[in-house]
């Protein structure tokens, strides 16, 4: 896939970058990590330097928090920024890390407000360290709520960059999970994917 950029997915925690690579890769995008989170460890608040980001030309790959991970500025790459309501991220963010540690959600709205405000100062921080690359913004309530038309929307600006020829919006639109637009009160629809993967992952070998 030499001189194709790679896709990164990006976003700061609980912003849909997940969900956005599971529908590239039913869309036909090969897609570095696992379903269905798609995290690599080695760059979680790691850094890489610009040989393993050339490597991964043409695949998407998943970053979360780039302003602890920067992009550097030679990596030829495009960019997918996933966006939420910073409120309903705040609490999706309580929520999982408490649920985590074995503890029910309980939300503490001064708290919620801090981590809003929190977002909302990292984003630009998080945005400038993506190498300066173009950027599709998508957000994430716009995709739970209307996959085909996002899908469409995303596979219009991988053409730009000549990465939509096996591309398929309708797969991809098939692959997004529909949901209430407000943070879930549980973790349902993420086990319900865990318990999916070992199904996912032979239907993916016998694609192949």
């Amino acid at each position: 896939m030499n001189g194709y950029p790679v896709i990164i997915v990006a976003g700061l925690g609980r912003c849909g970058s997940s969900l956005m690579m599971q529908m590239l890769q039913a869309g036909g995008i090969e897609c570095v990590g696992e379903f269905p989170s798609f995290e690599i460890q080695e760059l979680n608040h790691a850094p890489q330097d610009s040989d393993w980001w050339h490597a991964k030309a043409g695949k998407a790959v998943k970053l979360l928090d780039p302003h602890f991970s920067p992009v550097p500025h030679d990596v030829n790459c495009i960019a997918i920024w996933m966006k939420r309501d910073f409120f309903h991220q705040a609490k999706s963010q309580m929520k999982f890390s408490l649920m985590l540690s074995g503890y029910q959600p309980q939300y503490d709205r001064q708290h919620l407000k801090a981590m809003e405000r929190s977002l909302k100062r990292e984003t630009p921080i998080a945005i400038a360290n993506l190498g300066g690359c173009p950027i599709l913004p998508v957000l994430f309530e716009d995709v739970i709520t209307n996959p085909p038309v996002m899908a469409v929307k995303v596979s219009k600006f991988l053409g730009k960059f000549w990465l939509a020829g096996n591309f398929s919006p309708l797969a991809a639109a098939r692959a997004a999970i529909l949901r209430p637009l407000e943070c879930a009160p549980g973790l349902e629809i993420e086990m319900q994917l865990c318990k999916d993967r070992r199904s996912h992952n032979v239907q993916r070998k016998l694609l192949v």
